[in-house]
């Protein structure tokens, strides 16, 4: 599918009217966008769920673009490395993020960014996000998310839960949860979810909040007791229940991921970006490697994203005592 940017001089219109009495060229036409490959820029390292669901857009946008989508990793600093890389680029729609709305939220109000979404960089929409899934070892007593409470409550200061560092989503998750259902438990942070969830398989925490798909590739060893989202309508797996379904509280910190530009990339190249990126929602094949993948495709246009970092933010200063 091509997009041409209608831009044409008035000597571009002049000389296509008198061509044929002046008997000399026009000027040649403007590119169309893109004419040369994109980097989407990702601030995990190859393998892991953000990289790989960056990865099946990748292909996706090259589809419907025509033009190659390279995948650039820069791990680090919770993706805020990857982040200030892309916000200090050329607006010009050849350098993007694909990281999460969410993430970037965090660090600014946590003071480890400077980043903002609405001042450093201009959204095209997202297509994913992370679903906080709280997670026990597979040995554990709790066969449900109100065993786990019960218990909490029963034994206040007692119980130990593992998260990936200051400042990560499925940390702010779980501090909502715990929050909003006033419990006492004992926080253990680890330097990265991986290292949290060795954690919760080797039974050194009693709960702690992972991404839903881990069950994926770590069913045998931990059991997810639910998600942390008012429905399961989204998921893949719908045999998991969603605490909203449970009546069970908690304080949504969502996670969107898509696609972000540098601010001051012009309108019509972020129209045809946005296009792109909204096309995901309706591609087979995107959506096959998505289910792969055990991740949600929760698009939601450009239109919307402002409103949707707008209730990210409320929500993340309702804890934001808790998280520093």
């Amino acid at each position: 599918m091509k997009h041409r940017l209608n831009r044409r001089s008035a000597t571009q219109i002049l000389a296509g009217t008198m061509i044929a009495l002046a008997g000399f060229a026009t000027a040649p036409a403007l590119a169309e966008y893109p004419e040369k490959p994109i980097n989407l820029v990702i601030g995990f390292s190859a393998g892991g769920g953000t990289d790989l669901t960056g990865r099946a857009l990748a292909v996706h946008l090259r589809n419907v673009l025509g033009k190659p989508v390279v995948v650039v990793n820069k791990p680090g600093a919770a993706s805020m490395i990857a982040a200030k890389f892309v916000a200090d680029s050329r607006p010009d729609g050849y350098t993007l993020w694909y990281g999460s709305v969410g993430t970037m939220i965090l660090a600014r109000e946590l003071e480890k960014s400077e980043l903002g979404v609405d001042t450093d960089f201009v959204q095209a929409g997202t297509t994913t996000r992370l679903v906080p899934a709280i997670a026990v070892p597979v040995e554990s007593p709790y066969q449900t998310l109100q065993d786990l409470l019960d218990d909490a409550k029963a034994r206040p200061g007692e119980l130990r839960w593992a998260h990936g560092g200051a400042g990560s989503a499925f940390m702010a998750s779980g501090v909502g949860f715990i929050e909003a259902n006033g419990l006492e438990v004992q926080a253990v942070p680890f330097s990265g979810t991986a290292k949290a969830r060795l954690a919760i398989i080797g039974g050194q925490v009693d709960f702690g909040i992972q991404n839903m798909n881990a069950s994926m590739n770590f069913g045998e060893k931990m059991r997810i007791l639910g998600v942390l989202r008012g429905s399961k309508q989204e998921l893949i797996d719908k045999s998991v229940p969603a605490a909203g379904e449970l009546g069970i509280d908690y304080i949504a910190i969502d996670s969107p991921v898509g696609i972000l530009a540098p601010a001051g990339t012009p309108e019509d190249v972020l129209k045809i970006l946005a296009s792109a990126v909204a096309e995901a929602e309706t591609s087979d094949a995107y959506r096959e490697a998505m289910e792969k993948l055990q991740f949600p495709i929760a698009v939601v246009p450009q239109s919307e994203t402002a409103a949707q970092a707008g209730a990210i933010l409320e929500n993340v200063r309702r804890i934001l005592p808790k998280l520093k």
